[in-house]
């Protein structure tokens, strides 16, 4: 479900900590009536400055119209350019995101 054209995050709720926004993740294999509260690790990283994350433990689930994931909330300590990575078993995926800020 990302946009070919990139990620864009606009108006996130945001505090003196950041950002936030909910992350929805896939993997084949991954059940959430065998794994409720999934062992994926996300992490973000800058790119154009200083500056990183890592999302609290343990990541949920979530089902929608569009199935089954993992669910992970992210706060993103500043708006600009980031890389987020998701961990999950032997698998790993990241992009790259603008934040926009307010």
């Amino acid at each position: 479900m990302l946009k070919r054209d990139g990620e864009v995050w606009r108006h996130l709720p945001h505090d003196a900590a950041g950002f936030s926004q909910k992350t929805f993740w896939w993997s084949l294999g991954y059940s959430s009536a065998k794994e409720p509260e999934p062992a994926i690790v996300v992490t973000g990283k800058r790119l154009d400055a200083v500056g990183s994350f890592n999302a609290g433990d343990p990541g949920t689930n979530a089902t929608a119209d569009f199935g089954t994931s993992m669910l992970v909330g992210v706060e993103v300590p500043s708006a600009g350019c980031w890389s987020i990575t998701a961990s999950y078993r032997s698998a790993k995926l990241t992009f790259v995101a603008w934040i926009e800020g307010e």
